[in-house]
């Protein structure tokens, strides 16, 4: 959800005859379950009606004939692990990308719908589904359907080492194989007395 104040309708959930909806603008988070009781109708986190119309979701899903499979397909339960570690990672940004098949997105939204997936057991049947260059990414299940916007990615950037404090952009490649080779040590603990040194 938004925490936009200017917009106060994308700050709710909208309950439709067979689904929920949720958007902050980067990301739109469609669940294949309602509750009756609040069908039509755009709820805050803390259960107040939210006066006004949500905007028609569907409109922004690319259709059909828009959208491919990717051969080979994307582990995605691989991924949510990759983008959970990658963002615990000291110097991680808000701002730190992964191109997927020449789309750069964020991996802290990217990791935030794989996470709200992986809390089903659907992360190992969802798909992200090619669209066409520009188009946002689409992530469905049978639960789930996802949109997460692009980001505009610097080419000579992608896989550079991080300079100080800024954003980095990584291949989907180099983030599994990141994740794959460091992602299983232990973070070095800290001595308690080194301010004694």
């Amino acid at each position: 959800m938004s925490k936009d104040p200017i917009r106060p309708i994308m700050t709710g959930v909208f309950f439709d005859q067979n689904c929920c909806v949720a958007t902050d603008t980067h990301m739109l988070v469609v669940f294949n379950h309602t509750n009756p009781k609040f069908v039509g109708k755009v709820m805050s986190a803390n259960g107040e009606e939210i006066p006004g119309k949500f905007p028609d979701y569907n409109r922004v899903f690319p259709s059909k004939e828009r959208l491919s499979k990717f051969h080979p397909r994307i582990d995605l339960a691989q991924l949510q692990k990759a983008c959970a570690w990658f963002s615990r990672q000291p110097g991680f940004t808000e701002k730190d990308s992964v191109v997927i098949r020449g789309k750069g997105l964020s991996i802290k939204f990217l990791g935030n719908i794989l996470n709200l997936i992986a809390l089903t057991p659907e992360i190992k049947s969802a798909e992200m589904l090619q669209t066409p260059e520009g188009n946002a990414a689409v992530i469905k299940s049978k639960s789930f359907r996802a949109l997460l916007m692009p980001l505009t990615v610097d080419e000579s950037k992608v896989d550079a080492p991080r300079e100080e404090e800024c954003p980095v952009t990584l291949t989907l490649e180099n983030l599994i194989n990141m994740f794959v080779f460091e992602g299983w040590k232990p973070k070095p603990q800290e001595d308690p007395m080194a301010w004694m040194d």
